[in-house]
């Protein structure tokens, strides 16, 4: 169960706490040279333009990485479906591929657990992957909303959830075998 059910974050989440020190910094920087104060060293550019920058690419690069293992835990658990064709094993990694299977299997893919935020995560994910035209600083998905790196790392908080998903849905194709 362990395999499948996992999305291990622990180095991400120790990179993610660095990227909020260095922003953190940033602004307080920021902050104290508006009160008049001498900051040595302080660079307006690095201090307000390549903070949010370096936010947005962490944060983008971590949804990746998370979605990704679901997506690569998912597929392991749906080739145990019964019925599952060769062509079907060689598409896995496509959401409605994967909700054709679990349906004819009687899985309401879209009532296991924490399903929208696993749906968040793919949308963001593809956004991220296909749609960003070359910017670094946000994401429009296909359903309109928008990422900056204050929503990537809002999402990214959530990145817990998965681990419910992939569990939920282990748990509902198990029982398809009476494990």
């Amino acid at each position: 169960m362990l395999k499948v059910t996992r999305v291990r974050r622990k180095a991400i989440d120790r990179i993610a706490a660095f990227v909020e020190e260095e922003n953190e910094k940033a602004y307080a920087e920021f902050s104290a040279v508006l009160d008049g104060e001498k900051v040595d060293g302080w660079k307006p550019a690095a201090a307000l333009y390549d903070a949010p920058l370096f936010a947005f690419s962490f944060y983008a690069l971590a949804i990746v990485h998370c979605y990704s293992l679901v997506e690569n835990n998912r597929a392991l658990l749906c080739e145990r479906l019964p019925g599952i064709s060769r062509r079907e094993r060689r598409s896995l990694h496509n959401i409605q591929t994967v909700t054709s299977c679990l349906n004819r299997a009687r899985v309401q893919h879209d009532r296991t657990r924490c399903y929208r935020t696993m749906e968040t995560f793919r949308e963001v994910n593809n956004a991220i992957k296909h749609c960003r035209l070359g910017l670094s600083h946000e994401i429009v998905t296909r359903s309109g909303q928008k990422y900056e790196p204050k929503q990537l790392r809002a999402l990214y908080a959530r990145a817990k959830y998965l681990e419910r998903y992939l569990e939920d849905l282990y748990r509902r194709v198990s029982n398809l075998h009476g494990q």
